[in-house]
């Protein structure tokens, strides 16, 4: 019989979808190929699963996720060391060095995008959720608001070129970029 709470089990599915992709794409760029990258995030969020119910609390559930993953990732090198293609410690870890970095100015862009979104009109800011979010396409935005998919289209477009100053400049205020 499972004694384990339900809220601490749907607070982890919640967690684990939130970082889902992260995680995921940060697997991805350190094996290169999607049907390991999908091996390898089904074995993480299983440890991840086991790690979790260990311990008291998670802090930090997006780092956890992350560190696990690299030791998967290990794993999977070495257990691929008989194919024809291998890379040395070296680069893997140049690979691996330059995946948190990038992950890491992932995580500053978001933070200055989600500043910029706020800063948007209810009307600007619902146009770019229901394209990026909610993935409408350009014409059933237009219908659901009125104009043509011309228009829409244009001012979309202007609002990506608007949001990506916002981000450059909110990113060289905070010394980032």
């Amino acid at each position: 019989m499972d004694n384990r709470k339900p809220d601490k089990t749907d607070y982890f599915v919640r967690q684990l979808m939130q970082q889902r992709k992260r995680i995921y794409a940060f697997i991805l760029t350190l094996v290169g190929n999607s049907s390991d990258a999908d091996d390898i995030m089904q074995d993480t969020a299983a440890l991840m699963w086991q790690k979790y119910h260990q311990s008291e609390e998670i802090r930090d559930f997006a780092a956890l996720g992350l560190q696990i993953a690299h030791f998967k990732v290990l794993e999977f090198r070495k257990k691929q060391y008989g194919s024809k293609i291998r890379f040395n410690s070296e680069l893997f870890e140049s690979v691996l060095g330059g995946a948190v970095t990038m992950e890491e100015k992932l995580d500053e862009r978001f933070e200055a995008l989600k500043k910029c979104l706020s800063k948007l009109d209810d009307t600007s800011r619902k146009l770019v959720q229901a394209q990026h979010q909610k993935g409408q396409t350009i014409k059933d935005i237009a219908a659901s608001l009125n104009m043509s998919q011309h228009i829409a289209y244009k001012r979309i477009g202007r609002l990506h070129d608007q949001l990506l100053r916002c981000v450059h400049r909110t990113l060289k205020q905070e010394g980032v970029f």
